[in-house]
This record gives structure tokens, C-alpha cells and sequence, in this order.
């Protein structure tokens, strides 16, 4: 986020990104003692309500994109680049040494991750809020979760 507001500069544009920010801040307090693996009846329970029509799943489907609707708010085109490029090459990550992935694996071949790689994978992917497994409890039995954002193709 930091880097995307480098980058666009503008006071409209901080106010975007702040809204964006807002989101994910409500998503982590409706989450806040649900931190890690948790129990899947309470991780069901905080989901649902996360999950709710015009709730914070939604809320921020509508500035990312979802699966069925990839195109998110045009005002957080560049966020999407950012987040994109950064989850093909980990430049970020790895601090733009050579451990960040500079090709991608495609049925076509191998590809450079240059702009139009980054923006065809944009063109499909999207956020969702959901469960990841984390196996079960040994001693109680119960089905165990932790609830993430997942950023899918």
C-alpha cells in the first residue's frame, strides 16, 4: 500500500487507499481474537458474518475484483498492479534481490513478468475472504480453521 501511494501521489488518491485500508483494518478487528487457528464452528461464526450481504467480503470484492467479477473500483487499478506483481515475483519479499521471480510457467511457456503478464492475470483474478484448513484436534476432535484473504486466479 505504501508503495502505491508513492506512487499515485495525489490527495484523491490517499483517500482511496484509505478506504481500502479501513476495510481490511475491519476485517483484522472482526478477527482480532481469531488470530491463527481456531476452531471451525467460531471460524464459521466470524465468517458468516464477514461474509453477509453488503459486508466486508463484499466490501472489498468491490474495490479488488472477485473470481466471477475480476475487475475491481478503476481508482484501485494500481493497488491490484502492485499486489499482483508482487504475488508473481515476491520483489517486495525478497527486496529485489534474485530470489524475486522475474518468468512465469504458462501453457504457452515460460514468460517474462513484464506489464502485459501482470495485467493478464489481473484481468482474472480476485479477493475473497475464507476458511484454510488446519487439520483437527487431536484431543477434542474438532475441525480446526484460520480465516484468510485469499487473492485467487
Amino acid at each position: 500500500m505504501k508503495k502505491t501511494a508513492k506512487e499515485m501521489g495525489g490527495s484523491t488518491d490517499a483517500e482511496t487507499l484509505g478506504y481500502l485500508q479501513l476495510v481490511l483494518e475491519q476485517i483484522g478487528n472482526k478477527c482480532e481474537n481469531a488470530k491463527g487457528t481456531i476452531a471451525q464452528p467460531q471460524a464459521k461464526a466470524i465468517l458468516s458474518d464477514i461474509k453477509k450481504s453488503g459486508g466486508l467480503n463484499e466490501q472489498l470484492q468491490e474495490i479488488l475484483g472477485s473470481k466471477q467479477k475480476p475487475n475491481g473500483a478503476e481508482a484501485y487499478d494500481r493497488f491490484k498492479y502492485n499486489l499482483t506483481h508482487e504475488c508473481m515475483t515476491g520483489a517486495l519479499l525478497f527486496n529485489g534481490d534474485d530470489r524475486a521471480a522475474s518468468h512465469i510457467l504458462t501453457e504457452d511457456g515460460i514468460k517474462p513478468i513484464d506489464e502485459k503478464a501482470v495485467r493478464d492475470v489481473m484481468k482474472v483474478a480476485g479477493v475473497r475472504v475464507s476458511l484454510k484448513g488446519r487439520g483437527t484436534d487431536k484431543v477434542t476432535g474438532v475441525r480446526q480453521n484460520a480465516i484468510v484473504i485469499r487473492y485467487e486466479v
